[in-house]
């Protein structure tokens, strides 16, 4: 039970960093050009979700990883 709370919170981190890199990334190369923004956005969550998504439910959100990494573990 222990190693799967692990590998669920490695999994949100990995697709939650990755989101928000890419997404910045995107952000400060491309300048002006918010399609290609949400381009590098929706492929970064397609890909996460793709990979990831069996592991952890697929919801990268970082509003939702860090309540996920907050919660209390007994409830």
């Amino acid at each position: 039970m222990e190693q799967d709370v692990l590998r669920r919170s490695v999994a949100e981190f990995v697709g939650t960093f990755t989101l928000i890199f890419i997404g910045g990334g995107a952000g400060i190369v491309s300048g002006q050009d918010i399609v290609a923004v949400a381009l590098a956005n929706g492929l970064a969550i397609g890909i996460m979700v793709t990979n990831l998504g069996h592991i952890s439910g697929g919801h990268f959100n970082p509003a939702i990883t860090l309540s996920f990494l907050g919660r209390r573990p007994d409830v």
